[in-house]
């Protein structure tokens, strides 16, 4: 599904924040990136959101290269992607509803089809009573778990997550763990960046380890 080819991303600032990465993930795969701060996680999930471009080397998903997408398919290419922040970033003034059905409401989907698919997400991050709140009014865990459901608005192939427990503790880390392994096994393609070990132990999926922009290790679970 996805294939990284010699990629490097320079801000010319002086070290690169990828050099030299090859990569593949396959269908299906749940693939965590390990590694410290400015290890280059966030940059490569960037890549496959298509938010920035390799300065050499190649990005592709499902054979497309990214860097060839013009403005409108690109945004069409972000709509089968689903992304999940580690700062939630919701909108405060809309309800959880609205925040999860916004694209779908972009996209000029009607209101009943917002309202069922909405609903069904958001029951199945365990937030269907929550639909009339406001992001402030709720935990950080809760407000993560509209944040994944509004990911999954759109049904993505591919779900992109950058430290998406950086903010929680233990428990709700492991709640949004069960979530993405959910999500995984209904066959949607999982990459998620972290730097928990723990996590990355209790997951128990593929691991690519990063450290100063170089993939220095690409390991399975036994």
């Amino acid at each position: 599904m996805i294939t990284l080819s010699a990629v490097t991303k320079s801000y010319g600032t002086g070290a690169d924040a990828l050099r030299d990465v090859s990569l593949e993930i396959g269908k299906g795969e749940f693939v965590c990136l390990a590694g410290p701060s400015g290890a280059g996680k966030s940059t490569l999930l960037r890549l496959l959101l298509r938010e920035d471009v390799a300065s050499s080397g190649q990005v592709l998903v499902e054979g497309t290269d990214l860097a060839t997408l013009g403005r409108e398919a690109r945004q069409a290419y972000r709509r089968t992607v689903g992304f999940v922040f580690q700062d939630f970033r919701l909108l405060p003034e809309r309800t959880v509803f609205e925040n999860v059905a916004t694209v779908a409401r972009v996209m000029g989907q009607s209101r009943a089809h917002q309202w069922r698919r909405a609903s069904s997400l958001l029951q199945q991050v365990g937030l269907q009573h929550r639909m009339e709140s406001f992001p402030l009014q709720l935990s950080g865990g809760e407000q993560q778990r509209v944040a994944i459901a509004r990911a999954l608005m759109n049904e993505p192939s591919l779900l992109l997550a950058d430290e998406p427990t950086g903010n929680l503790d233990r428990a709700l880390s492991i709640e949004v763990m069960d979530i993405f392994r959910t999500i995984n096994a209904s066959g949607t393609t999982v990459v998620m960046a972290t730097h928990d070990q723990d996590l990355i132990a209790y997951v128990n999926r593929r691991v690519v380890q990063l450290q100063q922009g170089q993939v220095t290790d690409d390991r399975r679970p036994e």
